[in-house]
């Protein structure tokens, strides 16, 4: 990085805010690391826990009008750094719902992130931007017998995975290592051949054998 986009990013950084969330959460541990940043405009809301298995700096980034809720007993899990939610993404985790980040997962924006129960990114994760997450439907469908019918569902993303633009993954969604979900896509099952390419909707394999670079 050259010194002028290094000063660039420098002078966006909420340093009251990530000096708050970094004390409050892991105490002078996390003054002498500042493993979380925040930028300026960030809208931060955490009545839930963050929790890191490795403390190192800049392990995760949350960019300008992007906004994190995180309720009661919610948590969000790191495990590993250089990651980051870049301008305009809002990020849910719910009451006891768990959110785990791997090593070098990118948001490039302007997305949406509902969890509500356990979401899982992988190692290498690359969103790009408009995409809806959500591992619930937000509200109770019931049959006649007053017996819910749609409960909440873990969405697990493995590693080296490309999401394009306008995405929709919904509840219950898994996908494997090394794919690629083309733009435009809807995902709702097991997307797990990995070297793959998915596209549609609903996705379906379009090119297999293939490789991507981060």
């Amino acid at each position: 990085m050259n010194l002028k986009r290094y000063l660039s990013k420098l002078i966006k950084i909420d340093f009251i805010k990530s000096f708050y969330v970094n004390y409050s959460q892991f105490g002078f541990q996390g003054i002498l690391k500042w493993p979380i940043i925040l930028e300026y405009a960030v809208k931060y809301r955490n009545k839930g826990e963050i929790n890191i298995e490795e403390m190192s700096f800049y392990m995760l980034s949350i960019n300008s009008k992007s906004s994190i809720e995180i309720s009661k007993g919610g948590k969000l899990v790191l495990k590993g750094a250089n990651s980051c939610f870049n301008s305009g993404s809002n990020i849910i985790i719910g009451k006891d719902a768990v959110m785990e980040i791997g090593h070098r997962f990118y948001c490039n924006g302007r997305s949406d992130f509902n969890c509500l129960k356990h979401v899982v990114f992988g190692n290498d994760v690359l969103f790009s931007v408009n995409i809806m997450l959500m591992d619930t439907d937000f509200h109770k469908i019931y049959n006649n017998r007053d017996e819910q019918i749609n409960s909440n569902q873990e969405i697990i993303i493995g590693d080296k995975v490309w999401i394009g633009c306008n995405t929709t993954v919904l509840k219950g969604t898994r996908i494997g290592n090394n794919i690629i979900i083309g733009a435009c896509s809807l995902l709702s099952g097991k997307y797990l051949c990995e070297n793959s390419i998915y596209v549609g909707n609903p996705s379906k394999i379009i090119l297999s054998d293939i490789s991507w670079h981060y």
